[in-house]
């Protein structure tokens, strides 16, 4: 069952969740990783970046750059799905030991996307 587009089941926790209220939670965090086939596209997804959402420099935007998004909102559903993107299949393929170089924060929010997802099904 994927999510509903627009339906918003995870809460944002800026205390686990964003980096620039704690620093520390840049650098991959300990937890173990959600399984992918049961995840992917639920509480978790790569997403091609649109230029509104880059945070680099102007000039280093492309439009074939996939990000890791979890389920919090508006970005999850618009940003279009990276699934067939070559970096994306490897980080599918190796996807335990490519888990451990997530920073915290995005560990986190994908975790609580995960267990939000869990808790309506």
């Amino acid at each position: 069952m994927a999510i509903e587009p627009g339906k918003q089941f995870a809460e944002y926790n800026p205390e686990t969740m964003d980096w620039t209220k704690n620093e520390d939670l840049l650098t991959p965090g300990d937890s173990e990783a959600p399984d992918w086939d049961e995840h992917y596209n639920k509480s978790f997804r790569w997403g091609y970046i649109p230029k509104e959402n880059w945070t680099g420099p102007e000039e280093d935007w492309d439009k074939g750059q996939a990000g890791l998004v979890a389920n919090f909102g508006d970005d999850f559903t618009e940003w279009d799905d990276a699934i067939d993107h070559p970096q994306v299949q490897e980080w599918k393929n190796d996807w335990a030991e490519r888990w451990k170089t997530i920073p915290a924060y995005k560990q986190n929010q994908i975790l609580a996307a995960v267990n939000a997802t869990n808790n309506q099904a």
